[in-house]
């Protein structure tokens, strides 16, 4: 039966390690489109330029932003990772959490994304590089931090299979 189960975790893992890697691999959309404006158009001073302070400001808030967001993330991230208590009862089961993971992980990919669209609408509205490039390595921080790890998945399962057999076993006797 466990060997059942690694392959099943191995068929959910593959498509959203695919997904994973396609979210990183757009992420570099941005820095494209920015060297694209600044060599296209090479006079580009932002659609709305703002006063330093209120610049700034914006800065912060969405700065602010991404923390919150790295923070449910995380918080996501661990729960997803944690040894519930909870016992699964059957296959059907199973298939809920190989489902889950797959959900979690790619929503948690896709909100990690945040910092990079948050630094391309700053370099949009003042046309500064640097604020766009603080906030696309803090999105590469992040898609690292939470990249989906097979093992991750594979120890979370293997302790619910190693549950579930112990309490058929128990109710056998």
């Amino acid at each position: 039966m466990e060997e059942k189960v690694k392959q099943a975790l191995h068929n959910a893992f593959r498509p959203t390690l695919i997904l994973s890697w396609l979210i990183c691999v757009m992420i570099f959309l941005y820095p494209a489109a920015v060297g694209f404006i600044l060599i296209r158009f090479e006079s580009f001073a932002g659609f709305a330029p703002l006063t330093p302070v209120s610049f700034n400001l914006l800065q912060l808030f969405c700065l602010v932003l991404v923390g919150v967001v790295f923070t449910v993330c995380k918080r996501w991230h661990n729960s997803l990772l944690e040894l519930p208590n909870r016992k699964l009862q059957g296959e059907q089961e199973m298939t809920w959490v190989f489902e889950h993971f797959v959900l979690r992980s790619l929503f948690i990919m896709a909100l990690s994304e945040l910092g990079a669209i948050l630094g391309f609408l700053l370099f949009l509205l003042q046309a500064t590089g640097p604020s766009f490039i603080f906030f696309f390595l803090l999105t590469l921080a992040q898609m690292v931090y939470f990249f989906p790890r097979y093992q991750n998945w594979e120890r979370v399962v293997l302790y619910h299979l190693k549950m579930y057999v112990e309490e058929q076993v128990a109710n056998t006797h």
